[in-house]
């Protein structure tokens, strides 16, 4: 992705990276993936403090760094703001309290498979 096509789908998309569903959206895929946020820290060479932001707060965060995380977790920023939801199957969905699978399914991260 070019660098202004990476701004137009920035752009496209603000509301969307500045929401509290995509930094759920992130944490879930870390969690899913079995990875700390030391370990997506070390991965994508941001401090952890930063992918700990982009969990909670990501629009405090710069785009560049978000770009980086979820490259960690194996996405481009294209195909991760494409992609509405994390499918989780009972295994994947076992890694996560009760009341985290509750939240991620009600703010319409996740959709349970089998």
């Amino acid at each position: 992705m070019s660098d202004s096509q990476r701004d137009i789908a920035v752009f496209m998309n603000a509301d969307a990276i500045a929401s509290s569903a995509f930094g759920k959206k992130v944490k879930c895929l870390r969690k899913k993936k079995s990875m700390t946020q030391a370990q997506v820290a070390k991965l994508s060479g941001v401090v952890q403090a930063e992918v700990s932001r982009v969990e909670t707060n990501p629009g405090s965060v710069r785009i560049l760094t978000i770009e980086k995380v979820v490259a960690a977790l194996g996405y481009t920023l294209e195909r991760f703001l494409k992609e509405k939801h994390v499918v989780l199957d009972a295994e994947a969905a076992s890694k996560f309290k009760p009341s985290e699978l509750a939240d991620l399914i009600e703010s319409d991260v996740v959709i349970l498979q089998g």
